[in-house]
C-alpha cells in the first residue's frame, strides 16, 4: 500500500473535456455545391481539431434558418456558425443563444451586426464580408467589360439578402465614380440549380442586348455560366462575371464565358470558422474579422481556385 493511500490520499483518473459541439446553420441547401464544399471544408477543420461538427440548411429561407439556430442552442450547441444576410431576423436569435452561453459566429454574412446590443456585439464573433467593399471589387473588375450605358442582368438567388442588396450598392457606387452608368435588372433564380439556369436563359433569350451576366451570389454564377453554355453564347460575348466556386463555373473561366471571378478565401476562411469557434467556446477572444478576396483569371485558376471547386 502507497503512503499516499496510508494518509487517505486517493488519486482519480483525469477525463478529458467534452469535445466542442459546433453546429453550421445554412441558408442555402445541401444541393449548392460551393456550400457544400465549404461545409466539408469545415468538417474537416473541426474533425482536425478534435471537436464534434453537424450541420443543417434552410433553404433560402432565413426565417426557418433562425428557427434552425435556436434549436441548436436547445440541442445543446456549444458553437453555432451561420452566414447571415438578414439585418434584422437573426437578431433575436443570436441574443438568445449569447445569453445562453453559445458561441456565436456569423461566417461571411453578419448583416444583424449592427443591429446587436453592444454587449452582444462583444459576445459575437465573426469573419464578415463589406457587402459595399465586394460590390465595389466586383465593380473593379467588371469595369473594362461593360460599356457606358449598358444593362446588366444580376441573378440573385434571394433578391432581398444583404449579399446582393449591398453589393449592387457598392458596385453603382464603383461605376458612378468612373464615369459609367448601367442599368441593373435583378433577377430572382432561387436557391435552386435546375431553375436557376432556366430563368437565366429565359432572361437571356428575351434581352439578346445585354451587356453583362454580374452577380455576387454563388449559385446565380454557376448557373449563368452554364446557361450561356447550354445556349451556345460564344465565349465573351455576354460577359458572365461572378464566384468561381464551382466545376461549372471554372470551365466558364478556362472558356472565355467567365471573364473575370471574384472569390473568397473559402478554405482559409473555413478553418479560421472552426478555430475561432473552438477558441469561443472554451472562452477565448471573440474575433471580429473580415475575409480576402482572390480575383480569378484563366491565367491564375489553378492557383487561386482549390482542386475541388473546380474538378
Amino acid at each position: 500500500m502507497s503512503a499516499l493511500a496510508v494518509l487517505g490520499v486517493v488519486s482519480t483518473p483525469a477525463f478529458a473535456a467534452d469535445p466542442v459541439k459546433i453546429v453550421f446553420v445554412g441558408d442555402s441547401s445541401s444541393s449548392d455545391p460551393v456550400w457544400s464544399f465549404r461545409v466539408q471544408a469545415l468538417q474537416d477543420a473541426a474533425t482536425a481539431a478534435g471537436a464534434n461538427f453537424s450541420f443543417q440548411f434552410a433553404a433560402g429561407d432565413f426565417a426557418k434558418q433562425a428557427q434552425l439556430m435556436d434549436q441548436a442552442v436547445v440541442g445543446g450547441a456549444n458553437a453555432i456558425i451561420a452566414p447571415m444576410w438578414d439585418e434584422n431576423i437573426f437578431v433575436e436569435p443570436v441574443t438568445r443563444a449569447a445569453n445562453a452561453g453559445v458561441a456565436v459566429y456569423g461566417l461571411m454574412g453578419m448583416g444583424p451586426k449592427n443591429n446587436l446590443s453592444a454587449d452582444i456585439q462583444a459576445k459575437v464573433g465573426w469573419d464578415d464580408i463589406d457587402l459595399v467593399q465586394w460590390g465595389q471589387k466586383i465593380g473593379e473588375v467588371s469595369l473594362p467589360f461593360v460599356a457606358d450605358g449598358g444593362t446588366i442582368m444580376w441573378p440573385a438567388e434571394v433578391p432581398s439578402a444583404t449579399y446582393i442588396t449591398e453589393a449592387i450598392k457598392g458596385f453603382q457606387q464603383y461605376f458612378t465614380e468612373h464615369g459609367k452608368t448601367v442599368s441593373i435588372d435583378v433577377v430572382e433564380t432561387t436557391n435552386d440549380a435546375t431553375t436557376a439556369t432556366s430563368r437565366i436563359a429565359a432572361y437571356l433569350t428575351s434581352h439578346p442586348d445585354t451587356s453583362a451576366v454580374i452577380t455576387s451570389g454563388a449559385i446565380a454564377a454557376d448557373a449563368a455560366a452554364v446557361a450561356e453554355q447550354q445556349m451556345g453564347v460564344a465565349p465573351g460575348k455576354i460577359p458572365v462575371i461572378g464566384q468561381v466556386v464551382s466545376p461549372n463555373a471554372a470551365a466558364a473561366v478556362k472558356s472565355g464565358i467567365m471573364v473575370v471571378g471574384l472569390n473568397i478565401d473559402d478554405v482559409g476562411a473555413m478553418k479560421q470558422a472552426i478555430a475561432d469557434a473552438v477558441a469561443m467556446a472554451g472562452g477565448g477572444e471573440v474575433p471580429h474579422r473580415t475575409v480576402d478576396y482572390l480575383v480569378i483569371t484563366k491565367d491564375n485558376i489553378e492557383q487561386t481556385v482549390p482542386p475541388g471547386l473546380r474538378q
